[in-house]
């Protein structure tokens, strides 16, 4: 029986290099010169009369279009737009202040949507009451069912500024906010 002896030489780690350049980068920040700006003297403005042409004040049937909420990480997009279908209210439009959105959080986007690689919309039709909270949201249209659940939870924590007529609040009818559910 022959015995084959095998020797094992140590392995050497690689040395580790210490870059002193990024050392001095961070160590020394660059100082930025200072620019002085000329400063302008501003001109008077001269009045100028203008004459304003007199116009009756006709009743305006009021619609409403407030602006989209702003998007957190989630993927999920609230609001393409609220678009609220009045009923037939007539007022002067400086006795009338719009109800505004105080508070827009966009849903979860759902796990197994997500798994499954499902996107799209789903718009929702709810009611702002006097107090500015959303009442009764409901799916309108076409909607995954994944989407709905997670789109009524939304809409139901929204919170809005009350519309105005006349200084008293009134509850605004059928407020349509569409999510939008994209994989990045």
């Amino acid at each position: 029986v022959k015995k084959t002896v095998v020797e094992t030489k140590p392995v050497k780690k690689p040395e580790v290099k210490k870059q002193e350049y990024a050392r001095k980068r961070v160590e020394e920040p660059q100082k930025k010169p200072k620019v002085e700006k000329p400063v302008v003297a501003e001109k008077p403005n001269k009045p100028v009369a203008k004459s304003e042409p007199v116009i009756k004040k006709q009743p305006v049937k009021e619609t409403q279009t407030a602006a989209a909420a702003t998007v957190i990480p989630s993927t999920a997009k609230p609001a393409k737009k609220n678009s609220p279908l009045q009923s037939s209210e007539v007022a002067d439009k400086t006795n009338v202040k719009a109800y505004l959105p105080i508070e827009k959080k966009a849903p979860d986007y759902p796990r197994a949507a997500i798994r499954k690689g499902l996107q799209g919309d789903c718009t929702v039709a709810y009611s702002v009451d006097k107090q500015g909270h959303v009442q009764s949201p409901k799916i309108v249209g076409e909607c995954h069912p994944l989407f709905a659940r997670p789109s009524i939870a939304a809409a139901e924590q929204f919170l809005y500024a009350p519309k105005m007529v006349n200084g008293h609040p009134v509850v605004v009818k059928q407020v349509r906010n569409t999510f939008e559910y994209r994989i990045n």
